[in-house]
C-alpha cells in the first residue's frame, strides 16, 4: 500500500479561459510579437475567432482533432486558440518531422482538418499525399496565391470575426485540448493526449509557484509539437503577458536575443544556456531586465544554473521536470549556490508541483509486483489531476505505463510510471538518478532508443543494430552513436539518407559505427554500456 498522497480534484474549464479573460481586460495590451509583427489581444483574439468558424464546421462529429502545420506564425498560435474555441483538439505538426512521420501522427490522431501556413505549404502537402484520405486544409491568411494552386483538396474559409460561431465558456473538461506524439520502442509515435483539466491545473500550479504578470516578455524557444510551449502560450496569456518568438537564428545567440528584446521571462533547455556558457556570452550583469528563467527537458548543470544566474543577478532560477504524460512539468526546484546539487553536477529535480502526488517504487523482477520503495532510491511513480487518461488509443501501452495503486487514505488513484529513477533525499528534495529503460533526452527531446534501431534494423544491409546516447552522463546527453552489424556491404550516405524519410532530425544518430559483432551481457542482450565505453577509449 502506497503512503497517503494530497492531490487535487480536476478543474473542469477550458485551457483557453485565461487567454479570453486577459482580452476582456487587456484588449489593446500586446499577446504576440513575431519578428517585426506585433499583435494586441484584440487582434490576436480577431484572428483565433476566424480559424475558430472553419474549425468548427470542419467535420460533423463534435470534438474533432485538427491538425496544425505553421510554425510559430500567425496562423498558428491563432489556429490553435481557434480550434480551442471550436471545441476541438489540436495536434501540431512539425515541417522538420519526415513527411512520413506527418502523416501517421494525422492519421492516428483523426485530424479531418489541418490548418497550414506558407513556410509550412510544401511540407504539408508532402505528408498530405501519404495518407489514405486527404485532410481539408484551412490556410492561414500568409498563404499566397500562388501556393494555393498546387492543391487540388478540399479547403475550409475561415470566417469573419463578425460572423463566426464559437464558444467561449464551454465545459471541456476531461476532453484533450491538445494531442502530442513522442517516440515510441515499437516505431510507432505514442499519443498523449492532454485534456483541458490536465493543462489548467499545471498552468494554475506553476503560476501560483513562480506568478506571472501583464507587464511580462516572455519568450517562446520551442517547437510547437514540444509540450513545454504549451506552457510558454497559456502561462503568458493567462496573466495578459507577451509571448516573444525568437527566429531559428536568433536561439544561436540566445543572451543577445533576451538582451535586446527585454525579456524578462526566460524558459528553454538547459542546452541554450550551455551554449550561451561555450560562447562565453553569460558574462555577470548581462541580463539585468530578467526576473524569472526557467530550464526543462533535460538535466541542468549545476555550473551552467550558476553562470546564468550571475548573468541575470535579478532573476529567480528555476530546474523544471516532467514528461507529456504528466502535463509539462510536475516538480520544480530553485536554484541556489548554497544548496547541495544532486552529487553529479546537477541541479535537482525538487519537489511536486500543488496537488500532485510522488512515491518511489520498487519492481520485483520475479513476480511483476510492485511495493513502495522504503529507501530513499526508486522509480517514480507520480499521480494527481495532471495525469493524463492514458495513450491515445492504446490500451496495452496504457497497461504497462498508469499503474493504479492503493494508497494508505483509502483512495486507488493511477500513477504514471515515469521510468526514471530518483533519489528522496532527507530534506524532501528529489534527485534525479538515471533511467530504468532505454529511453533518453537529447537537446531536451525525448527519445526510445528502440524507435531508432527499429529504423535502422529495416534498412537491407543492416544485420544488427543498437544506438546510445553520448555521452553517458545520465540525462546530460549531447548526441546519439548508433552501432551496426552489416550483412554486406553498406552505403553510410544511402543509410543517412534512409533515416532522414523516417526519423526527426532530433532523432539522427551523429555518429555510425560499424562492428563485426556487438557485445552481449551475461541474460544475452546488447550491452549498450560496453557500446557506450569503446566511445571513451
Amino acid at each position: 500500500m502506497i503512503g497517503n498522497v494530497d492531490v487535487d480534484v480536476q478543474n473542469t474549464s477550458v485551457l483557453h479561459r485565461g487567454f479570453l479573460a486577459s482580452c476582456a481586460a487587456l484588449p489593446d495590451a500586446r499577446a504576440l510579437e513575431i519578428g517585426g509583427a506585433r499583435y494586441t489581444y484584440r487582434e490576436l483574439r480577431a484572428a483565433a475567432v476566424r480559424f475558430a468558424s472553419a474549425a468548427a464546421g470542419s467535420d460533423d462529429e463534435a470534438h474533432t482533432a485538427i491538425g496544425i502545420f505553421a510554425d510559430h506564425s500567425l496562423s498558428a498560435y491563432a489556429g490553435i486558440l481557434g480550434t480551442l474555441m471550436a471545441g476541438a483538439t489540436y495536434v501540431p505538426l512539425n515541417r522538420r518531422f519526415p513527411p512520413a512521420r506527418n502523416a501517421r501522427m494525422l492519421e492516428l490522431a483523426g485530424a479531418k482538418a489541418v490548418v497550414v501556413d506558407e513556410r509550412c505549404a510544401r511540407q504539408a502537402m508532402q505528408s498530405f499525399e501519404l495518407m489514405s484520405a486527404h485532410p481539408a486544409i484551412i490556410w492561414g491568411p500568409d498563404v499566397t496565391t500562388a501556393t494555393k494552386a498546387d492543391w487540388r483538396g478540399r479547403v475550409l474559409e475561415i470566417g469573419h470575426e463578425t460572423t463566426a460561431q464559437y464558444t467561449e465558456s464551454h465545459t471541456l473538461g476531461d476532453r484533450p485540448a491538445y494531442l502530442l506524439f513522442t517516440s515510441g520502442t515499437t516505431g510507432m509515435p505514442k499519443g498523449v493526449p492532454v485534456s483541458h483539466a490536465n493543462a489548467l491545473h499545471y498552468v494554475h500550479s506553476i503560476t501560483s509557484r513562480f506568478p506571472i504578470v501583464a507587464t511580462d516578455r516572455c519568450s517562446q524557444t520551442f517547437d510547437l509539437t514540444f509540450d513545454l510551449s504549451v506552457h510558454d502560450m497559456f502561462v503568458t496569456w493567462n496573466a495578459g503577458a507577451c509571448l516573444v518568438i525568437p527566429g531559428t537564428t536568433d536561439l544561436l545567440t540566445p543572451v543577445k536575443y533576451a538582451s535586446d528584446n527585454a525579456l524578462t521571462v526566460w524558459f528553454s533547455v538547459p542546452s541554450l544556456a550551455a551554449l550561451a556558457a561555450r560562447r562565453n556570452a553569460l558574462t555577470p550583469g548581462r541580463l539585468p531586465a530578467l526576473r524569472l528563467s526557467q530550464f526543462c527537458g533535460e538535466a541542468l548543470p549545476s555550473q551552467i544554473a550558476q553562470a546564468w544566474a550571475a548573468a541575470a543577478p535579478a532573476s529567480v532560477v528555476a530546474n523544471l521536470y516532467g514528461p507529456t504524460e504528466l502535463t509539462i512539468a510536475c516538480l520544480t526546484h530553485v536554484f541556489s549556490p548554497e544548496q547541495p546539487d544532486d552529487l553529479r553536477g546537477f541541479v535537482p529535480i525538487g519537489r511536486p508541483l500543488n496537488g500532485l502526488g510522488c512515491t518511489l517504487i520498487d519492481v520485483d523482477t520475479e513476480t511483476g509486483s510492485a511495493r513502495e520503495n522504503g529507501d530513499s532510491q526508486g522509480e517514480l511513480y507520480v499521480c494527481g489531476p495532471q495525469t493524463v487518461a492514458g495513450y491515445w488509443r492504446d490500451a496495452e501501452r496504457t497497461a504497462e505505463r498508469f499503474i493504479t495503486l492503493d494508497c494508505s487514505d483509502g483512495v486507488r488513484r493511477v500513477f504514471y510510471r515515469t521510468g526514471d529513477i530518483v533519489a528522496r533525499k532527507a530534506d524532501g528534495i528529489y534527485r534525479f538518478v538515471g533511467r530504468a529503460d532505454t529511453q533518453v533526452k537529447v537537446g531536451g527531446y525525448r527519445i526510445e532508443l528502440g524507435e531508432i534501431d527499429g529504423a535502422l534494423a529495416t534498412y537491407p544491409s543492416v544485420a544488427q543494430c543498437a544506438t546510445v546516447a553520448w555521452p553517458t552522463a545520465p540525462a546530460a546527453h549531447e548526441s546519439l552513436v548508433a552501432f551496426i552489424v552489416c550483412a554486406g556491404e553498406i552505403d553510410e550516405s544511402a543509410l543517412r539518407s534512409f533515416l532522414r524519410e523516417r526519423l526527426p532530425d532530433y532523432m539522427q544518430p551523429k555518429r555510425i559505427v560499424q562492428l563485426e559483432a556487438l557485445p552481449l551481457n551475461s541474460n544475452g542482450k546488447i550491452d549498450r554500456a560496453v557500446l557506450a565505453a569503446t566511445l571513451s577509449q
